[in-house]
């Protein structure tokens, strides 16, 4: 049975802004067990994969750690505190736990959620029984000042709302806090692609150009990797808003969107025509909200907050270095290979999707493969990109 210690408090409301963090979640416990064990592994299952744990603590390959956990606290949105019965035996927990609880109080972006495993809230929040006991040993090893720290954090960590996991529900508990935490983390991050080469620049002209307008076209040709800028200025920004979405379809989704503080991906629109619904933008979407588009068609017109943004290909360094990546095991040639790779490269005309096919397709083969593969090349009337991809595709 799980008993919440008292009404959740709003608080912790996703509506509220967020910052950048390095971790979703601080798991605050003295050693793992079989119930921390099951609530890493269901963090996962539900997307949250950047999770501490202390590595003082027993380590899982499943888990991120860092040697600085106090730290670590601060940037994380959510710190989930189990406490044991032999939790306050350990003077890093109480450390932990006095900076979660400070942290929490300098910022309204921090969750804290205390889970009481096997032991009554009552014993943590006024030091009874084996908490009693470990307060009195810590006095005369540490002294006065820290242990009232230790004290008060314990009281002020037990009055929040939580869980009381007894035996036998340990698997709902885990349920109800995974579903909690997930609720109270920014909107997700898009996958972007193993290798990402030039970029950088390209990522900063864009979030720039959304401080100042709220609706950004990209446009350029096909290839060029506009979808990969898209979502990289995308994950740069997201954690700012209420919700996030990648949509194909400018029609999905748009009712449940209205009047939220969004981020919105819209990728691979090619009709002019729904270009120009997005002249509706502004009465569309909660103030401060913002709008990328990819395309392949060049808008004519900036309509007041529309901006446009050209993706280009890639330059000629970049260009080798992403080749290189996905041709090679080791990200760079060997000397027989040098010179052809560079050949191969001014085929691709600074297109990304050509130079992932290119390298991709010749990864592993042998100098001659490469050879029969540059004559080809060679042999195309024009250096179009379709014939290169279907000698490279063949």
């Amino acid at each position: 049975m799980i008993i919440p210690n008292q009404e959740p408090s709003s608080s912790g409301s996703s509506s509220i802004k967020s910052i950048p963090n390095h971790y979703d979640v601080f798991l605050n416990f003295i050693t793992e067990t079989t119930f921390t064990t099951t609530l890493c592994d269901s963090l996962r299952e539900k997307g949250i994969d950047k999770i501490f744990v202390d590595p003082k603590k027993k380590e899982r390959k499943q888990v991120l750690a860092s040697p600085d956990p106090l730290t670590v606290i601060k940037e994380s949105k959510v710190s989930i505190l189990v406490f044991s019965e032999d939790y306050a035996s350990s003077a890093d927990c109480l450390d932990e736990l006095v900076e979660i609880m400070e942290s929490q109080k300098k910022t309204t972006t921090q969750v804290v959620f205390p889970i009481f495993y096997q032991i009554e809230p009552t014993i943590v929040r006024h030091q009874k029984s084996k908490y009693g006991e470990a307060m009195e040993a810590h006095q005369r090893r540490f002294g006065d000042e820290r242990v009232q720290k230790w004290k008060l954090a314990l009281k002020e960590a037990a009055d929040l709302s939580g869980w009381h996991s007894k035996p036998g529900s340990e698997n709902n508990v885990v349920e109800e806090i995974v579903e909690a935490t997930f609720s109270k983390l920014p909107p997700k991050r898009l996958h972007v692609g193993e290798h990402i080469v030039g970029l950088g620049p390209r990522i900063k002209d864009v979030t720039s150009l959304l401080d100042t307008v709220p609706i950004l076209v990209i446009h350029g040709t096909a290839g060029v990797g506009k979808t990969t800028l898209a979502k990289a200025a995308y994950n740069s920004i997201v954690h700012r808003f209420q919700e996030a979405f990648f949509l194909s379809n400018i029609k999905e989704g748009m009712v449940r969107l209205q009047k939220a503080r969004v981020l919105l991906l819209l990728d691979d629109m090619d009709k002019m025509e729904e270009l120009e619904q997005l002249k509706g933008g502004r009465e569309w979407f909660g103030k401060g909200s913002k709008v990328i588009v990819t395309t392949r068609n060049k808008p004519s017109l900036i309509y007041g907050h529309i901006h446009k943004y050209e993706m280009e290909g890639l330059n000629d360094n970049d260009s080798l270095e992403l080749f290189y990546r996905y041709a090679f095991p080791s990200d760079k040639p060997t000397v027989e290979y040098e010179e052809m790779s560079k050949r191969m490269v001014s085929y691709a005309q600074g297109l990304p999707f050509v130079l992932k096919t290119m390298g991709s397709k010749l990864k592993y083969k042998s100098v001659a493969a490469w050879k029969c593969a540059l004559d080809e090349l060679e042999r195309l009337p024009e250096k179009k990109v379709e014939g290169v991809l279907k000698i490279m595709g063949s």
